[in-house]
């Protein structure tokens, strides 16, 4: 993102292009910001493919790689509550192997000054994951060979072994192999459209999101709170003035000056997130990376290393936020007794109660799928993990309703 916006910035100040809104024109020669992101992206792509980005990662790993000593701690915690832990990433084992060497295990693979093998922290090891094609079809689950890297031929059935590594397969299949589904699994990611919408969407998966920008984000809120405040103020004061219209005024009040000094404080908190502002914010309105972390994970934080300073029954709960119409409302005024489209509580309690439809009984012995009855049990639940219309939650919504249909005796 920095780099397109470098060029869009560089293109629309060279005096010998002309700018409009959708490209920059030198002469006849039209480059579009389509183009440009399209030119950046696919340099990106190829530079991830042919492995010039992994050799360079790998030829100086301590730059570009942080290490955290808590990290193997947190593992063996995990293991140590009889949970299972597995690796599961898009890169090829060799790139896989020498940036674990580095955070968690020892060179060449032997025991050296309290070292052990990466592999041992793992339960299971999946590397050409090809995430997010993982969670979809996926593709042929390989066994790989540790001393040299290379997969051996055929697709593996057998079930997985620990200090085994493997390639490709699909979520449906690994979940298979290691017995588990939706809420059993709390899967850790970086990506939040590879890794947590679609593990999220397609198994339930609980998710993690880590994301490394946080800890500045928190640092600048923290400092800088006053300016948070101030446009909260702001945005408020908005709201009083416009209080006191109703449908017979005919012109609204002058909030220009206000405008102006939301956009002065938006400016100012942009400053101190960075060039790109903030990840989470613009203004007082949140982004749409904000959105989707609220929507697709569970938790998220700066690392996963968080986790270690927590006890294993520990549950996360976010902050219960009123919607737009409950924030409306001031629980020390009292409200009129509003009736509700189909009548009041009672109301609806014994039409519940007489719901035995005779309309229906004449068409029971030719219709499919008529219930004269309200279901005895529930039959859907919001808190089921698995995706709408999965095998997984399937046989639970089916075994509370009656399998087979005998239609009534015939009076004659």
């Amino acid at each position: 993102i920095y780099l397109i916006a470098c060029l869009i910035d560089y293109f629309s100040n060279v005096s010998t292009y002309v700018e409009n809104n959708t490209a920059v024109k030198f002469g006849d020669n039209i480059l579009s910001f389509r183009a440009i992101f399209n030119d950046v992206r696919n340099s990106i792509d190829r530079l991830h493919h042919q492995g010039k980005l992994k050799e360079l990662v790998t030829a100086d790993v301590e730059k570009y790689v942080h290490k955290d000593d808590q990290l193997p701690v947190l593992l063996d915690r995990i293991r140590s509550h009889g949970a299972k832990t597995f690796l599961l990433t898009n890169s090829e084992y060799w790139y896989t192997d020498r940036l674990m060497t580095y955070l968690i295990g020892s060179e060449g693979g032997t025991a050296k000054k309290g070292k052990r093998d990466w592999k041992s922290y793992f339960d299971f090891i999946l590397v050409d994951a090809q995430k997010p094609l993982f969670f979809a079809e996926g593709t042929t689950l390989r066994l790989v060979d540790p001393a040299t890297g290379h997969m051996k031929l055929g697709t593996y059935s057998g079930p997985l072994k620990q200090n085994q590594v493997y390639s490709g397969g699909s979520c449906e299949v690994f979940s298979k192999l290691i017995g588990s589904t939706g809420k059993d699994v709390l899967y850790v990611g970086d990506h939040i459209f590879g890794d947590i919408i679609k593990s999220k969407k397609q198994k339930a998966w609980r998710t993690f999101l880590v994301i490394p920008e946080l800890n500045h984000e928190l640092k600048v809120f923290h400092d800088k709170r006053a300016i948070f405040n101030t446009l909260e103020e702001l945005d408020n004061s908005i709201s009083e003035l416009l209080r006191n219209f109703d449908m017979t005024s005919s012109q609204g009040p002058d909030v220009s000056k206000i405008r102006h000094k939301i956009q002065d404080c938006t400016h100012e908190l942009d400053m101190n997130f960075g060039l790109l502002g903030s990840l989470f914010r613009t203004g007082s309105r949140q982004t749409h990376f904000a959105s989707q972390v609220t929507r697709f994970a569970d938790i998220y934080g700066g690392t996963v290393v968080n986790l270690v300073y927590y006890p294993f029954f520990y549950f996360f709960r976010a902050v219960s936020q009123l919607m737009p119409h409950e924030s409306t409302v001031d629980p020390e005024d009292p409200m009129d007794e509003v009736k509700a489209p189909w009548g009041g509580t009672q109301e609806a309690i014994n039409r519940r109660r007489s719901t035995h439809s005779s309309i229906v009984t004449d068409l029971l012995h030719n219709t499919i799928h008529t219930y004269p009855d309200l279901p005895r049990h529930v039959t859907h639940d919001h808190d089921i993990d698995s995706a709408p219309g999965s095998d997984d939650d399937l046989d639970d919504v089916i075994s509370h309703r009656s399998r087979t249909y005998t239609p009534p005796k015939s009076k004659n």
